[in-house]
């Protein structure tokens, strides 16, 4: 099991935390509320392999701690938070509702939870790069595909650690041997799906003279 992430501290109640959220922060945050799903819907859509406690022991959170983004210390003087992206991902998605957040929700709740966010919040941050990097490359983060019968936009990230937390598989293609007939072409590395709908891959042939 990986070492406990660092600077972790309960701070009560997430129902407190929300009322200390000004109104606007408010009105902004329920308009990214996904809309409800039924249980078999739900239990469908994730494999959660008991995320709570193992978030928990990761986290080293007292029992009465919520597992969410409120279990994080916000820094001093709005410096940005030492926890790793991953675990922030998992924090911000575990804690939304129906345990499942889209690329935009995750975004919000990172700014709407810390002064740092909030202040590099340009349309092309380097941070949400980092953030989609993780979506793509962490086999825990699982994409779905957002019901015919939402409103709204954007597919939903969920927590799945059945599979443990090793990086989506790699499946790469180079140049053919020349055992094989040589002269085929470089593709570019690819990641196994689920593939975000912000993620291209380009393929350049070469054609033999």
């Amino acid at each position: 099991m990986r070492p406990a992430e660092p600077d972790m501290q309960y701070l009560g109640d997430r129902d407190e935390y929300r009322d200390r959220t000004p109104h606007a922060e408010k009105h902004h945050l329920s308009q990214f509320q996904p809309t409800a799903m039924p249980p078999s819907a739900f239990q469908q859509s994730s494999n959660f392999f008991d995320a709570e406690n193992y978030l928990r022991q990761q986290l080293k959170l007292p029992p009465n701690a919520p597992v969410n983004l409120w279990s994080v210390r916000e820094p001093e003087g709005g410096s940005k938070p030492s926890i790793s992206y991953p675990m922030l991902i998992k924090l911000g998605i575990y804690g939304g509702l129906n345990k499942r957040l889209t690329l935009q929700e995750i975004y919000f709740e990172l700014t709407n939870r810390f002064a740092w966010f909030r202040d590099h919040d340009e349309e092309v941050a380097p941070w949400k790069n980092s953030i989609r990097h993780n979506l793509s490359l962490n086999k825990v983060f699982q994409q779905i595909q957002r019901p015919v019968t939402e409103p709204g936009k954007g597919n939903y990230w969920t927590l799945d650690f059945s599979g443990g937390e090793e990086n989506k598989r790699q499946r790469k293609r180079g140049r053919q041997s020349k055992k094989n007939g040589g002269g085929g072409a470089d593709l570019d590395s690819t990641i196994d799906s689920p593939t975000p709908q912000w993620r291209t891959s380009s393929s350049t042939y070469k054609q033999r003279r």
